[in-house]
């Protein structure tokens, strides 16, 4: 049997003592930052949602906007065909040729 003198085993309790309570800060701090590490997390898929959601409300804003737009373009294009129709058919015409000198060009 071996025998131990007050000191060492006083010391020894110290340090075993002393491990506990470094093992436990070590706990703790694991504890703290997955906490830390979840509420992160959760916020940034708060933000890309809050995210997603505007982009889509934008998204349908622009799609509205440009479907009027060419709406009131196309409308404006009707009355103009219908104030000056000869202007009209002469304005197909010359962009027929330019496309089929253009095209004519290419084969070249």
């Amino acid at each position: 049997m071996t025998t131990v003198h007050p000191m060492e085993a006083d010391t020894q309790i110290t340090r075993e003592s002393e491990n506990d309570g470094v093992a436990d800060r070590a706990r703790k701090s694991i504890q703290d930052a997955r906490h830390r590490a979840s509420e992160t997390a959760h916020d940034l898929r708060e933000r890309a949602d809050q995210t997603a959601h505007d982009l889509r409300d934008r998204a349908e804003f622009e799609y509205e906007l440009g479907k009027e737009r060419l709406g009131n373009v196309s409308s404006e294009a009707e009355r103009m065909v219908r104030r000056n129709p000869v202007l009209a058919i002469a304005g197909a015409v010359g962009v027929g040729v330019l496309v089929g000198l253009a095209m004519g060009n290419r084969r070249r």
